[in-house]
């Protein structure tokens, strides 16, 4: 199954290159699934600005504002059924069962770190009720400094999350392309990625 996973930053200025670049990537990769974070638009808009890649099946989450925003969507060679949808998270169960994954759990982390720790004992319970996940997304949280570029060498929550993960027994699944997609929109000698 090819999944991917991006943290767009919104998708609602008309003349965005951002459209047409997921289009390429869902052609070029052949993808199965596609999850993206930060839509900042409703879930309607989204699936209108998206609509000519022919999904079989969606959902999501709307903005609030203009923050978050999340959509899930999947094509024909995929069945997936939506379980649970909240502002961090989208639980499908996978009806093709593969390799005993029975279920994908799509992940947006709490961008404010004093929220990380509520995202992840949802996530806890969700892995707690539901054998057999695999989790895709961004938990808006760095483990290694070698994970990021520029910016403060201090990582808030880092040893919490490291811990976390290893005690919810979590592996790191491989991943292709740019390894860094986000900065912070500095343009001096504090930019970070």
């Amino acid at each position: 199954m090819n999944l991917c996973s991006w943290n767009c930053r919104g998708l609602g200025a008309t003349d965005s290159p951002k459209v047409p670049y997921i289009g390429s990537v869902v052609r070029s990769l052949g993808l199965d699934v596609l999850f993206l974070m930060e839509t900042m638009l409703p879930v309607h808009i989204v699936s209108q600005k998206l609509s000519a890649f022919s999904f079989a099946g969606s959902c999501g989450v709307d903005a609030l504002r203009m923050s978050g925003g999340l959509f899930l969507g999947w094509f024909h060679d995929v069945s997936l059924v939506p379980l649970l949808v909240s502002s961090n998270f989208v639980l499908c169960k996978y009806l093709k069962v593969v390799n005993e994954i029975s279920y994908l759990l799509f992940v947006y982390g709490a961008p404010h770190v004093a929220d990380r720790g509520l995202v992840w004992e949802e996530i806890f319970k969700i892995l707690t009720e539901y054998p057999k996940v695999v989790l895709v997304g961004d938990f808006n949280q760095v483990e290694f400094l070698d994970d990021k570029i520029g910016g403060s060498p201090h990582i808030s929550q880092r040893l919490q999350f490291m811990q976390w993960r290893l005690d919810q027994e979590l592996q790191p699944i491989q991943f292709s392309g740019p390894p860094f997609t986000w900065t912070n929109g500095h343009h001096d000698n504090s930019v970070t990625f």
